[in-house]
């Protein structure tokens, strides 16, 4: 829009859009993941989803840079109220940890209130001790493990590159599910923005292929109904880049599945670093990966060579499949 001369100053509709970008949906993110923490946690639904949209509060951030500026940014004089650098916005553990304390705090309200007042005072108090705890305990704790994290990848990455692959492509998929991938991504920002290219996360970009791998070998040899009315609109997602169905309905449960879309990611991971695939901007997975591996010069022959190497993943996780037994669902 601002290529067609649109601006915060000349037009209602950027605004509208632009909220929508910059609020709504990582709001609605923040509130799926309450929703579904509710659901594993047992907590009052409504409440969750208010624990985190107290974690994305749109001026908190000012207030707490205004607070830390007139000294006052301790709680009782002791406790540090501070955010991470980006806020809670684009962050997954912070929200799941605080409901998942929410769910003791709301068990031991409802043990001790009488049915009469139940309906309003457990999610009053709920609410009243979860939301400090997190912004005071919760929050902080769950970011300092995701420095760590990032900290420790870095080191990895400074050791050996291909160790890096190596682990990074086992493990991109259990991060993702923690939430935890967020500690490596600012790295791969960062690296685009300051030398035009980064190939910290060019083995994340293989698990969504080795999931359509063993999907498609689990079409082929399964005999379970249910499993084939799953497996086909998640085969198509992983092709877009959108595993979750395919991780959550089918391939986790199976474990097997799993283990080998983890195991083929984990070599073509170090196969990418070992090669020097590198990302050329931050973007997309599944097939929308292609253009953010095209560098300044437009080599079709080093696209080539990213485009073999995908292939090969969706292959190897497709072959092993095949010739391994798949578990019933």
């Amino acid at each position: 829009m601002a290529a067609c001369g649109l601006s915060a100053a000349t037009s209602p509709m950027y605004v509208i859009l632009k909220c929508s970008r910059r609020w709504f949906l990582p709001v609605l993110a923040q509130s799926l993941i309450a929703l579904t923490s509710a659901r594993r946690f047992k907590v009052n639904e409504f409440t969750a989803i208010a624990i985190a949209g107290a974690l994305v509060y749109p001026d908190i951030a000012t207030m707490v840079t205004a607070l830390q500026k007139t000294g006052q940014g301790h709680v009782l004089g002791v406790i540090p109220f501070a955010l991470p650098a980006g806020g809670y916005l684009s962050t997954v553990m912070p929200s799941i940890l605080a409901v998942w304390v929410a769910s003791y705090i709301q068990k031991f309200f409802t043990k001790i209130t009488p049915d009469v007042i139940k309906v309003f005072v457990v999610p009053f108090f709920t609410l009243l001790i979860t939301v400090p705890l997190t912004f005071l305990v919760v929050g902080p704790v769950a970011n300092t493990f995701s420095d760590g994290l990032t900290n420790l990848f870095q080191a990895i990455m400074n050791f050996s590159p291909i160790v890096f692959g190596l682990i990074l492509g086992i493990s991109w998929q259990v991060l993702v599910m923690f939430g935890m991938h967020w500690a490596l991504i600012p790295l791969a920002i960062s690296d685009v923005a300051t030398n035009g290219s980064s190939s910290i996360l060019s083995a994340a970009l293989l698990p969504c292929f080795t999931q359509t791998g063993v999907l498609g070998a689990i079409m082929l040899k399964t005999k379970e109904e249910k499993v084939r009315t799953i497996s086909m609109p998640a085969f198509v997602s992983s092709i877009f880049g959108v595993t979750e169905p395919a991780i959550y309905g089918v391939t986790l449960p199976m474990k097997t599945p799993f283990y080998i879309s983890c195991g083929v990611s984990k070599l073509m991971g170090a196969a990418m670093i070992a090669l020097d695939i590198k990302m050329y901007s931050t973007g997309g997975l599944g097939v929308f990966v292609f253009p953010i591996l095209i560098g300044s010069d437009g080599s079709l022959l080093k696209l080539s060579l990213r485009f073999l190497l995908l292939s090969l993943a969706v292959f190897l996780a497709f072959l092993i499949q095949l010739f391994v037994r798949v578990p019933n669902l």
